[in-house]
């Protein structure tokens, strides 16, 4: 199927999204869009309880440090990242050991396309806790927006190596490598997909990028196993976030630049694949930029 047929689908589905995520799809273009994810009354009152706690409190440095962060993670999920980043920073003022506070620091910067404090951040946070759950990934993937993909695919195969069964590690670990030899990239994928199951949805955007599996096929396995708006709003934040990678990878910037706008439609701020489509959109604009240039 070509790229303007995708195009063709999203565009039916922004016309006639179904909400009922229980239906099974008849159709390609059905059920191509959820409701965005919402702020929800426990996150509000959430963040205005450690607001009252944080002003009120009397609390060892350590405890203050604990509650800012807490409070920035809130924010965070709800796209403030201007108000997290500033608790972020607060809790490293009080607890300079603080892993945690720094990866997320690292990818706000990362987000801003600062890469260097990025970097420094991300180094941080590994050497606090070299076991950091998604420390290893998150520099990753400031060094591959920043250009240097060859260390990014040593990240990302670190990260991989811990648990070769996730789809998501293998992807980023190919778009890396990608970057850098495709031959080779697509020659891992493959070997790296062998130890993936069939039964994991996220199986079925590593067999996307392997052409095992028809778009309209893919499309068809979107609501599959979902019992919630919000749940379908993060699988679509998912798969619109690659089929933009992947259309991307193939040089057909509108398609991209529709799904990655679709993948930040979805509200879904927290997921990796929300943060960063937006840099994707810029570097979109900046290859387009540079085309007549180079023409």
């Amino acid at each position: 199927m070509s790229y303007l047929k995708w195009l063709l689908l999203a565009t039916v589905a922004v016309m006639s999204g179904c909400a009922n995520t229980a239906k099974q799809p008849t159709q390609a273009h059905e059920m191509l869009l959820a409701v965005p994810r919402q702020p929800s009354i426990e996150q509000q009152a959430a963040i205005a309880k450690l607001t009252e706690i944080i002003s009120l409190s009397d609390v060892d440095d350590e405890r203050l440090a604990h509650l800012f962060y807490d409070r920035g993670v809130r924010y965070d999920s709800l796209g403030l990242k201007a108000l997290a980043h500033l608790d972020f920073s607060r809790a490293l003022r009080m607890k300079a050991d603080f892993a945690d506070a720094y990866n997320f620091v690292g990818i706000h910067y990362t987000q801003g396309e600062q890469f260097v404090e990025a970097f420094e951040a991300f180094g941080s946070a590994i050497e606090l806790n070299p076991e950091h759950k998604y420390a290893l990934l998150n520099r990753g993937i400031a060094r591959y927006y920043a250009g240097r993909s060859a260390l990014a695919a040593e990240d990302f195969a670190e990260f991989y190596s811990r648990q070769e069964s996730d789809p998501y590690r293998v992807l980023w670990l190919y778009m890396a490598e990608y970057e850098v030899d495709p031959v080779n990239a697509t020659e891992n994928l493959i070997r790296h997909r062998a130890q993936l199951s069939d039964d994991d949805w996220a199986t079925n955007l590593v067999d996307l990028f392997l052409l095992r599996i028809s778009v309209n096929d893919f499309m068809r396995t979107l609501p599959v196993g979902i019992g919630s708006e919000e749940a379908y709003a993060e699988r679509l934040c998912e798969a619109y976030f690659y089929l933009g990678k992947l259309a991307a990878q193939t040089d057909e910037a509108i398609y991209a630049g529709n799904f990655f706008r679709l993948a930040l439609a979805t509200n879904v701020y927290d997921f990796v694949e929300h943060r960063y489509a937006m840099l994707e959109l810029k570097r979109l604009s900046q290859e387009k930029m540079q085309k007549p240039a180079a023409g």
